[in-house]
C-alpha cells in the first residue's frame, strides 16, 4: 500500500484529545522512516488550539505523517443515542465517506500501538468487510448484546463478534456495498442497541467479518497474563489510562498501564499532558476510589475509632516502629 490510513475520532473532551494523540503518536513511532502515514482526526468539536497543538506533536513523531482533519457537524447523528454522553462512536460508521482509500484503520482514543501497523495491514483480506478483535464473552455482554439480537431475531455469530475499538476497514468494499447506509438505516430501526457503532457494524457486516489475531486490539481487563504486553495493540476498553488511579489500584493490566503512561510522558509535553489527565485523574479518584475506600474502613473505624485510640494501642503502633523486640504485655 502506498500509505498507513489510520483514523481516530474525537469530540471537544481533553482527555480523549490526550488518548488520541498518545494511540496515534504510538502508531507512528512503530512505523519505519521510510513509510508514510496518513492519520485522519475526525473532529466533533475539537478546539482549534488543542488541535494544532495535536497535529504539531504528531508531525514531529514521524518524517512522513501526514495530519488530517475530517469536521464532523453532530447534527448529522441527530436523534441517535450518545455513548457516555458522545456521539463520537458514529464517526467509524463514516469512514468511506471521509477518507479516500481502500483500506483504513480505525482505532478509539483507548489504544496503544505496541508494533508495525504494516503487520496489521499484512493481514488484510480483500474477501472481507472488516476485520477486528473478538469482543470477549462474559456474562453482560452475553444479556445486552446476544440477548438482544436474539429478542431481536437478528442472526449473529458470537465466534465472529468484533470489538469496534480496533477495526481494519475494508473501505473499497464499504463504498461498494453501501455499509455505511446500511448501519444508519440499522441503528434507526433499532435505536435501543447498547453498543450501537458496534452493534450496527456487526450486525450489517454479518457473514463478512473476520477476527484478528489475539494480539490486536487484546482487551487489558482480558488479558490472561497481565504483566505481557502484546506485540500489536492494547486496549483499554472500559479502563481508559486517564482515569485509572494508578497501575498499582489495578494490577490486572499494570504493565500495560505503565507502558501507557511512560509512552505519553514521551510524545505528550509535560504540562499539556499533566493539564489534560490530572483533572478527570482527580475525578475519578475522588467519585470511585475514596468513597469506596471509606465503606470499606467504615466497620473499623466503628470498632475502635482513630480519634479515640487507647494508650495502650497507640504504644504498640509507635513500637512497631522501631527496631527494637516490642514488650510482651503490648504483643
Amino acid at each position: 500500500m502506498s500509505a498507513i490510513h489510520l483514523a481516530l475520532a474525537s469530540d471537544a473532551n481533553p482527555a480523549y484529545l490526550c488518548g488520541l494523540t498518545v494511540a496515534a503518536g504510538s502508531a507512528l513511532r512503530h512505523l519505519p522512516p521510510h513509510a508514510r502515514a496518513v492519520i485522519h482526526i475526525l473532529d466533533l468539536g475539537i478546539p482549534n488550539t488543542a488541535f494544532d497543538e495535536c497535529a504539531t506533536i504528531l508531525s514531529s513523531l514521524h518524517p512522513q505523517a501526514e495530519v488530517r482533519r475530517h469536521p464532523i457537524d453532530a447534527a448529522r447523528f441527530e436523534g441517535l443515542p450518545t455513548w457516555r454522553g458522545s456521539l463520537a462512536i458514529y464517526a467509524r460508521l463514516i469512514l468511506p465517506s471521509l477518507v479516500d482509500a481502500e483500506w483504513c484503520i480505525y482505532a478509539d482514543c483507548d489504544l496503544l500501538f505496541t508494533a508495525d501497523p504494516n503487520r496489521l495491514l499484512a493481514l488484510a483480506d480483500k474477501s472481507m468487510l472488516c476485520q477486528g478483535h473478538l469482543n470477549p464473552r462474559d456474562a453482560t455482554v452475553d444479556r445486552r448484546e446476544f440477548g438482544w439480537f436474539a429478542d431481536n431475531h437478528i442472526p449473529i455469530d458470537p465466534n465472529r463478534y468484533l470489538c469496534s475499538g480496533l477495526l481494519l476497514l475494508n473501505l473499497g468494499l464499504f463504498r461498494a456495498l453501501n455499509v455505511e447506509r446500511q448501519c444508519f438505516d440499522f441503528l434507526s430501526r433499532h435505536p435501543d442497541a447498547y453498543f450501537p457503532d458496534q452493534t450496527a457494524i456487526n450486525a450489517v457486516c454479518h457473514g463478512r467479518t473476520q477476527v484478528l489475531p489475539d494480539d490486536w486490539g487484546l482487551l487489558t481487563w482480558h488479558n490472561p497474563n497481565p504483566m505481557r504486553i502484546p506485540v500489536g495493540a492494547v486496549h483499554f476498553a472500559g479502563d481508559a489510562p486517564w482515569t485509572a488511579l494508578s497501575a498499582q489500584d489495578r494490577p490486572a493490566c499494570s504493565a500495560a498501564h505503565l507502558l501507557w503512561i511512560k509512552t505519553a510522558r514521551q510524545i505528550v509535553p509535560a504540562p499539556s499532558f499533566l493539564a489534560k489527565a490530572i483533572p478527570d485523574l482527580t475525578a475519578f479518584c475522588l467519585r470511585k476510589w475514596l468513597p469506596f475506600r471509606l465503606w470499606r474502613a467504615l466497620p473499623r473505624w466503628m470498632a475502635a475509632p482513630p480519634w479515640v485510640r487507647s494508650p495502650k494501642r497507640r504504644a504498640k503502633r509507635l513500637w512497631l516502629r522501631r527496631a527494637e523486640p516490642m514488650p510482651a504485655e503490648l504483643m
